[in-house]
């Protein structure tokens, strides 16, 4: 099991914002996490990706304990999170944007003469061809030069999207990556998540749009409350009165 989430509890000021939250998420799964807005979701992936610390509980990746672990922590280890507002670089290139986000991969951070420059240059060479070969993936390689703030809304979350691959996570969280977008924007960022899929890499998604969660994800957790009130395969979602209630009180938020 990649993940386990073992009794989360959250509590802000007396108030539980996650309660009793137990997930097991096994390598390669696509997990969407679904449920009315103040349900726990963002709270919950604060949590595992360690922006906040739990009130009690347990967080297991790959069988080790990192519950108490800083944010970069858990980054090295092969989580990466994309959040609901978007923290590129506007200033910066797409592709200087990639690179910042290799930055916890690169090793040669110790001068040692000879053996640190040829280190280095191996490491740039390195990063040069994942830049393109995330740009691709994520369908900006037209795109390499230009400033993140000339791009459109759609293709500036993919490239939030190339920038959290660049530091070979285990893990992708997604927050809300389709917020916001047209129906074209969000084909494509179907057809990018499809893609990751391949590469075997697991993905925790929430979602308000359910085209893009009954496309993508291989299991559906429910939030309501703080708790988690389903765990359901996606041909289960609509036969689920407890599903079915949830739903609709996310679409009333989302009016």
């Amino acid at each position: 099991m990649l993940l386990v989430a073992e009794k989360l509890c959250k509590d802000f000021e007396g108030l539980r914002a996650v309660h009793n939250i137990d997930l097991q998420v096994e390598a390669g799964e696509t997990v969407a996490i679904v449920g009315p807005n103040g349900s726990g979701k963002t709270t919950f992936f604060d949590l595992i990706s360690g922006c906040k610390p739990v009130t009690s509980g347990r967080i297991f990746l790959n069988n080790h304990e990192i519950t108490n672990l800083k944010a970069y922590d858990r980054s090295v280890r092969g989580i990466a999170r994309i959040s609901q507002n978007i923290r590129l670089s506007a200033d910066l290139t797409a592709e200087d944007n990639i690179i910042i986000g290799r930055a916890c991969r690169i090793s040669s951070n110790m001068p040692d003469g000879l053996l640190y420059r040829q280190r280095l240059y191996q490491e740039q060479r390195l990063n040069a061809s994942k830049v393109r070969e995330l740009l691709a993936v994520v369908g900006l390689s037209a795109c390499r030069d230009r400033t993140v703030k000339s791009l459109a809304y759609g293709a500036q979350r993919r490239l939030e999207i190339a920038r959290a691959l660049a530091c070979d996570p285990q893990m992708l969280l997604l927050d809300e990556p389709a917020a916001g977008m047209n129906l074209q924007e969000l084909d494509e960022l179907m057809r990018v998540l499809d893609e990751i899929k391949k590469w075997g890499l697991t993905v925790l998604l929430i979602a308000q749009q359910m085209r893009l969660v009954m496309g993508i994800a291989s299991r559906i957790v429910v939030f309501q409350q703080g708790e988690k009130i389903a765990d359901i395969l996606p041909q289960e979602m609509y036969f689920s009165k407890i599903t079915k209630n949830s739903l609709e009180k996310q679409a009333e938020f989302n009016k």
